[in-house]
């Protein structure tokens, strides 16, 4: 892999168009301002593929529910990836100017889907698992940057294992977060508060 750059980022969207534009300030098709995407440097992005987009559908599918891969990689939109220092493969998903999360190769755990709280909205009317909802007395905390604890969960999808990634919501569903699991649903939901 190249060295890293922490200059300008290379990629930029035309949300008129809805379109990736490289490093050009204003869409050569509408003449409107382009916005800098905010990836992780070096900026090593290209397109996704048909075989990229199937294999991210279906990453998504078998971690959150069927439904969620069209949902975070509609067929009408431009998909992006974008190559991460790790210490195994890691590619950004970038969607509609919007970092969506990350494809991780997890030697011990194998390929996953990472989500940011962007890539989760798409998908959370259709996700079957990977819900935790947090006591409203943990926001605060958690607001500043927190881990939720036991006591201040709930409820949690019992198909829920430790290690899974998940997406925090508070009681009304909106998305706090999203992280790793440190222990299973079942053990979340059951936990005294």
């Amino acid at each position: 892999m190249g060295a890293i750059r922490l200059g300008a980022k290379p990629l930029r969207w035309c949300h008129g168009c809805n379109l990736p534009i490289l490093e050009e300030r204003t869409c050569p098709i509408c003449g409107g301002d382009t916005d800098e995407v905010n990836l992780t440097p070096p900026g090593d992005c290209r397109p996704a593929f048909i075989g990229d987009i199937q294999r991210i559908r279906s990453l998504a599918d078998r971690q959150f529910g069927a439904g969620c891969g069209d949902l975070l990689l509609p067929e009408d939109r431009i998909a992006i990836l974008n190559r991460c220092p790790s210490l195994d493969r890691m590619d950004e998903i970038v969607v509609d100017g919007d970092t969506l999360g990350a494809v991780i190769f997890d030697p011990p755990n194998r390929e996953k889907i990472v989500l940011r709280p962007s890539g989760a909205a798409r998908m959370l009317n259709a996700m079957t698992t990977g819900r935790v909802v947090a006591d409203r007395g943990a926001l605060p905390s958690i607001s500043k940057g927190s881990n939720l604890m036991g006591p201040g969960v709930v409820s949690a999808d019992e198909t829920i294992q430790k290690d899974d990634d998940i997406v925090l919501l508070s009681e009304s569903g909106e998305i706090i977060g999203t992280g790793l699991a440190k222990m299973s649903g079942r053990e979340m939901s059951t936990r005294p508060r």
